[in-house]
């Protein structure tokens, strides 16, 4: 059966998003979906250095 890891609300942490994957390597999970909130909180927060977010990537998660 496969394990399926479902986070969400990494907001810019890479520290937080380094312990996720370290657990997803761990667990042996099959697939890793991220639902979202993953770079900051908003126009509170500046867009982080390197960024360009015109560069967007999206995936879906249909099961291949």
């Amino acid at each position: 059966m496969m394990k399926y890891l479902i986070v969400s609300d990494i907001h810019g942490s890479l520290p937080a998003l380094e312990q996720v994957l370290a657990f997803y390597r761990e667990q042996q999970c099959g697939m890793l979906c991220i639902l979202g909130d993953i770079l900051n909180y908003g126009p509170r927060n500046g867009i982080p250095q390197g960024l360009d977010p015109k560069d967007r990537r999206t995936s879906q998660c249909d099961g291949r």
